[in-house]
């Protein structure tokens, strides 16, 4: 598919701007996944980093808990089966459960987070309520096509017009069984319905008999954006398409047949020339069934006085129903129907009151420049050469209002119409057996509705078919634009969807790489800060045990001092194991370097004073101390023998 462009692009929506990487689906299944894998490397880091201190919060474990602790790396499976182990190990010490539930359930917060937040960050970079992502054309097989042959064109209409009709059932009216399912970006174009009055002259203008059901009616969208027309540009450029159509009074335009024509009833004349000229005849027990054809304006030849519009562009729209059978009457004026007819099967059945009924419609649209607020005169959309008035200002306004222009054409209701006759109305899809089984009370408003809506279904489609590959139009009478750079500019600025493709939000994705490798240096200096407080504790140590040694409290002193048992008792006796507990020791009598400990009641009983040095002479009992969080007790002192 070498019409996707893969980058990183710019699509420009209104008021932001989104940053894409564009790329294929396996690229991005390997990019996202290594990214989810760093992720969750940076919540194990925080977890590891952080462990120490959720520990504090627990009682005196056992020793697998104190080894776990000490560890420089603490794993997930090795965390969660510990915290196991201690909660079942106090499950009879009710005063410890909470802390231990506690420290249990953040072990568990982050054993679900580790894969959750991967998986969640991964579908947010990647715009996951776009089932099918928004792709930018490369330019690559851009084409502009003009016709060489008019038969060409007519066909090109025709099967442009056929899949617009598609298009508008599915995604319009929803209709299809399945959901819209379409390349373009934007998957419909809103539009309002309003009653109006006549925009012809009044004369030619038919009048209701009836006040609910209208006969002028105005379809207009709002001002449509470049964004929401597939357009990708920074373009300010505001787009207003519009039809005012109304039921005509026929009998305005009626006139005697020519004499060498046969079977019909009548003559409507539209204007000057012959190509407005319509002879109608009764098909009744002829040719049942509808019957609907159009008049378009024609640039060389003016219409009736009565139906000029100086910007717009003017459709007469012809409507025969013979021997077309209501279950009801109708006071819609282009389906009026109040004849009655009794049938054996059926029975009560109404049938048109007109052999005809005619309206005529102006297409129209408007550009404005949202910047600086200049718009352009109403013009018609099939005009040669549309005046855009001051809403150019830019170069990008100059580029889009390219495209514009280029798809605009063929959008009126005249090659809506043209080409599929009856089969062009909404009516036609409930009529059986010349019975019309259902009609609504305003079907000619709906008839208009469903014209205006394929109209904007070909103006999208037509915007897309210049860079996607469109299997159904055939190029065949068509001359390409000379290609140049201009051209492959346009392409490239043809927004669609695409399956096979995933769109990264490019500048989330850089922030996200940024936030985690942020993550992983304070967690590893958080490691290494543990690393070097667990290598100082013990310098620390000797270096108060030999300062104290060295300047020993006088006699009589009343105060005590803690001195790390194993730190004395290392330097003195050698010992092979040491106890980590800090105890508090009374002041010697003596002025000698000896200093006698006394160890806690909870590590063992009373040890003489012989038993650390036996040539030390009697330690009188001194008071004790509160120092840190330990209350040592007194010891009794001892005379060697």
């Amino acid at each position: 598919m070498a019409y996707i462009f893969s980058g990183v692009w710019k699509e420009y929506l209104q008021g932001t701007t989104r940053h894409h990487l564009t790329i294929t689906d396996s690229v991005a299944f390997v990019i996202l996944t290594f990214l989810a894998l760093l992720i969750s490397y940076a919540i194990t880091s925080i977890w590891s980093a952080q462990y120490l201190y959720l520990r504090e919060l627990l009682p005196p474990q056992p020793a697998s808990l104190r080894e776990l602790r000490n560890s420089d790396d603490s794993g997930y499976g090795r965390v969660f089966s510990d915290l196991i182990f201690a909660m079942w190990h106090e499950r009879r010490r009710q005063q410890h459960w909470s802390s231990l539930l506690l420290v249990w359930l953040i072990s568990t917060l982050f054993l679900l987070a580790s894969p959750g937040i991967p998986i969640r960050a991964a579908l947010g970079l990647t715009y996951e309520t776009e089932e099918v992502p928004i792709v930018r054309s490369s330019g690559s097989i851009c084409e502009f096509l003009t016709p060489s042959e008019r038969s060409a064109a007519t066909l090109r209409n025709a099967n442009m017009t056929l899949a617009a009709s598609e298009y508008f059932q599915g995604c319009y009216l929803e209709h299809s069984p399945v959901s819209c399912q379409s390349n373009l970006a934007q998957d419909r174009l809103p539009w309002n319905s309003s009653d109006v009055e006549c925009p012809f002259s009044p004369e030619a203008c038919a009048n209701s008999t009836t006040a609910e059901i209208p006969t002028n009616i105005r379809l207009e969208t709002p001002f449509i954006s470049m964004d929401e027309q597939c357009i990708n540009s920074r373009s300010k450029l505001r787009l207003k398409k519009a039809m005012t159509c109304t039921v005509l009074d026929f009998e305005r335009f009626r006139a005697s047949p020519r004499p060498e024509l046969q079977d019909v009833a009548f003559t409507l004349i539209f204007g000057a020339h012959e190509v407005y000229e319509y002879d109608v005849r009764n098909l009744s027990g002829i040719s049942p069934g509808y019957r609907l054809s159009t008049i378009p304006q024609m640039t060389s030849e003016p219409l009736d006085l009565r139906l000029r519009m100086p910007n717009g562009f003017v459709t007469v729209i012809l409507l025969q129903a013979p021997d077309v059978y209501f279950p009801q009457p109708v006071d819609d004026l282009m389906f009026s129907a109040h004849q009655e007819n009794l049938f054996a099967a059926s029975g009560l059945r109404w049938s048109a009151d007109n052999l005809i009924n005619v309206a005529a419609c102006v297409d129209e649209f408007i550009l404005c420049n949202n910047g600086t607020g200049a718009c352009g005169p109403w013009e018609s959309p099939e005009a040669l050469a549309p005046n855009p008035g001051g809403a150019i200002d830019t170069d990008e306004d100059d580029i889009a209002w390219s495209i514009l222009q280029y798809v605009l054409s063929l959008t009126s209701i005249h090659y809506t119409i043209n080409g599929r006759g009856a089969s062009a109305l909404l009516v036609q899809r409930s009529i059986s057996s010349q019975n019309q089984e259902k009609i609504s009370e305003r079907q000619w408003q709906e008839e208009l509705n469903g014209w205006f809506g394929i109209s904007l279904a070909k103006l999208q489609l037509n915007i897309l078919s210049i860079a996607h590959p469109t299997p159904f139009l055939s190029k065949d009478g068509f001359v390409p634009f000379p290609s140049d750079s201009t051209s492959h500019q346009l392409c490239q600025m043809i927004k669609s969807r695409e399956g096979g493709y995933t769109n990264i939000h490019w500048s989330g994705f850089i922030a996200t790489v940024v936030i985690i490798f942020v993550a992983i240096l304070i967690c590893e200096g958080l490691k290494l800060w543990k690393k070097r407080s667990r290598i100082s504790i013990p310098s620390l140590q000797q270096q108060s045990t030999l300062s104290l040694m060295a300047n020993p409290p006088q006699l009589g002193s009343k105060s005590n001092f803690s001195v790390p048992l194993n730190a004395v008792t290392g330097q003195q006796q050698g010992a092979s194991s040491s106890i980590s507990l800090t105890q508090t020791a009374p002041v010697s009598s003596t002025t000698s370097a000896q200093t006698n400990l006394v160890s806690s009641p909870s590590t063992s009983p009373t040890m003489p004073q012989s038993a650390i040095n036996p040539t030390a002479s009697p330690v009188p009992t001194a008071p004790t101390t509160t120092v840190g969080p330990n209350t040592i007790q007194p010891a009794t002192a001892s005379t060697s023998t």
